[in-house]
């Protein structure tokens, strides 16, 4: 008899250590579920983040060449440019930003100021020749590579200092401004 009776104590103790096993288990198996959606969660916020980073990415490269294109100097040789303008009226007339300002100074102090037409252009006044002046790529008379560059000639001949002021635009060099200090 006591080997019946141990037979359904056996067994009851199995299910009961199974159970309790199974319910070790369950509680592993939710917590690698929760951990899994974390891991999922965390995975998502990441691939999200590093969506931002390259449209940021993205809007900084642009940003950056529509810098490079308006400010750095990919323009025509400036020098060949000069002595081509000099020489060729109707290049003139092409690469002036008409109406074109000038602009007087007397002893530092603001003198004048006027503008200049297309139709009102001569040539002949304002002659340009490149071996007399300076040539700087900037309004703060600095070098560095940009798109600008000032044509300055000072001197007797020229009743003080001259400047022509360049922007390019496009691969070519226009005129925009002219400043005289007498």
């Amino acid at each position: 008899m006591k080997f019946k009776t141990f037979i359904p104590f056996t067994l009851i103790l199995g299910l009961v250590l199974y159970s309790c096993s199974n319910g070790e288990l369950e509680k592993k198996y939710t917590k690698s579920i929760k951990e899994i959606e974390n891991l999922n969660d965390s995975i998502t916020k990441f691939n999200n983040e590093l969506k931002e980073l390259r449209l940021n990415n993205f809007n900084i490269n642009t940003q950056l060449a529509e810098y490079e294109k308006d400010n750095l100097s990919n323009n025509e040789d400036f020098l060949s440019f000069v002595i081509n303008f000099s020489e060729n009226e109707n290049l003139q007339i092409e690469r002036i930003e008409f109406p074109i300002q000038i602009e007087n100074y007397f002893i530092g102090e603001k003198d004048s100021i006027f503008t200049i037409t297309k139709e009102n252009w001569d040539s002949k006044k304002y002659k340009f020749h490149p071996e007399g002046f300076n040539i700087y790529d900037n309004e703060e008379i600095k070098l560095r590579n940009s798109n600008y560059r000032v044509l300055r000639w000072y001197g007797i001949e020229s009743c003080g200092d001259l400047r022509f002021y360049f922007k390019g635009k496009n691969g070519k060099w226009f005129l925009y401004k002219i400043i005289h200090s007498g």
